[in-house]
């Protein structure tokens, strides 16, 4: 059964990330007006966490182990980014050279996590220094008119980045120095995903045209749509790290699709959950074909790839509605945050 963990969050919070530093196994949530909170592994309950941070609502979390940092992204408009050095309980403003403060979207290099992007509403920053400072990294965008709803990097080659914007697909080869288009002008982007062993390959979800596909970097554009509903609104994608082709869309009001083939037909994952607003994806390390679904109506799971799915757990308020999911390996839980504040269930089941 899943457990009410929102005790000691303020009532009617409602967490948009979550995140679970790799090091200590802390987990953090990232709340709507409320800042961050977060409980340790030792402690089990939720502290606190707003020091130089208090009253900001946060979209988005990452946690690095080394040097131990979190950031917290800023989607209201105000400050944009805050850093913290000592897992949460001090924060400070990290956005001296943003002048376009809402973010969309923060990214790490894997290899090297000093070095951080930051799509925002109006211009693309980066850090070099572990979010002291940031630079304005977006020659070739027009700065001031953009808005970058998604982007991801290569993680095989980490200078690769794509943004998704109003204005389609642009891309960078050189660690953003400079950007270009890269395909579908009048298409806006809503989410993005790059295929597990070939960057060459990436595909992108809309808000009405489905899903398109490029196999050459961006040079050119395929829409891969075949048993997806018309006009479908695609919310987020997610590649099986361990299937190569395998690839999972969650969706507005069609629940979750997959691919096994690339792209080149999708088919609804299955009936049960097929009418379902989906926010979240989260496939978890070393369990291959086991993909969890933050719903509108709950989290469903699938053990399959896909293939069937089963509500996880007893317990969740029959309205919720899931944004955020993350992994704890260590007590082997399953977080699910959104309008009921937090939940936790363990996972696999004993």
């Amino acid at each position: 059964s899943w457990r009410d963990f929102s005790t000691d969050l303020p009532s009617s919070c409602t967490p948009y990330a979550i995140a679970i530093n790799p090091q200590d196994r802390t987990v953090y949530a990232g709340l709507f007006i409320w800042g961050v909170y977060r409980s340790s592994t030792a402690e089990d309950k939720w502290v606190e966490s707003n020091a130089g941070l208090t009253g900001h609502s946060v979209s988005s979390l990452i946690a690095s182990a080394k040097p131990r940092k979190i950031f917290a992204g800023i989607q209201t408009y105000g400050p944009s980014i805050f850093v913290s050095s000592n897992g949460g309980k001090k924060w400070t403003m990290s956005n001296y050279g943003m002048n376009y403060p809402t973010v969309y979207s923060l990214v790490m290099d894997p290899r090297n996590s000093n070095i951080l992007y930051s799509g925002n509403a109006g211009s693309l920053f980066k850090s070099t220094d572990g979010g002291k400072n940031w630079m304005a990294a977006d020659t070739g965008l027009k700065r001031g008119y953009v808005s970058i709803h998604a982007l991801t990097l290569n993680k095989i080659n980490p200078k690769t980045l794509y943004a998704g914007m109003d204005s389609g697909v642009w891309k960078t080869s050189n660690s953003a120095a400079s950007w270009k288009r890269a395909g579908l002008k009048k298409k806006t982007i809503t989410t993005l995903a790059i295929h597990i062993n070939n960057p060459d390959i990436v595909y992108c979800g809309t808000p009405a045209d489905g899903v398109f596909k490029s196999t050459n970097g961006g040079k050119t554009w395929f829409r891969m749509s075949k048993g997806l509903p018309k006009s479908v609104a695609i919310k987020v994608l997610l590649n099986d790290p361990d299937v190569e082709n395998l690839i999972y869309a969650g969706t507005e009001n069609a629940g979750v699709y997959m691919t096994t083939n690339g792209g080149k037909n999708w088919k609804t994952a299955h009936n049960r959950i097929s009418t379902m607003s989906v926010s979240s994806l989260l496939i978890v390390e070393r369990a291959s074909k086991t993909i969890f679904a933050g719903t509108n109506k709950g989290v469903f799971m699938s053990v399959n790839g896909g293939a069937a799915w089963a509500k996880v757990g007893k317990g969740l308020p029959a309205d919720s509605i899931i944004y955020a999911l993350a992994y704890e390996s260590a007590k082997k839980r399953l977080y699910a945050g959104g309008n009921n504040a937090v939940y936790w269930i363990t996972w696999p089941q004993r």
